[in-house]
C-alpha cells in the first residue's frame, strides 16, 4: 500500500509479549482488507518502526482514504 494510504500505526504489548520483550505493530490503511499486523518484534525495534512509519506517513502528501 502507498504510504499516503496509511491511517494509523500502533504498538501493542500483551502480558506474554512484555515478559519476552516483544511487541506487535499494527498498520491500518484505507483498504478493505483491514489492518496489517507484524507480531513478535523486539520491543525497541517495534517502537523505532512505529516512529519511522509515523514520520514518513505525516511527510507524505495524500488523503489517506
Amino acid at each position: 500500500a502507498p504510504m499516503s494510504r496509511i491511517q494509523t500505526v500502533d504498538i501493542q504489548r500483551g502480558p506474554v509479549e512484555q515478559l519476552f520483550g516483544l511487541a506487535t505493530v499494527t498498520v491500518t490503511t484505507a483498504s478493505a482488507k483491514g489492518a496489517v499486523e507484524i507480531q513478535g518484534l523486539d520491543h525497541d525495534l517495534a517502537a523505532e518502526l512505529v516512529d519511522q512509519l509515523t514520520r514518513t506517513t505525516q511527510a507524505t502528501p495524500g488523503d489517506a482514504t
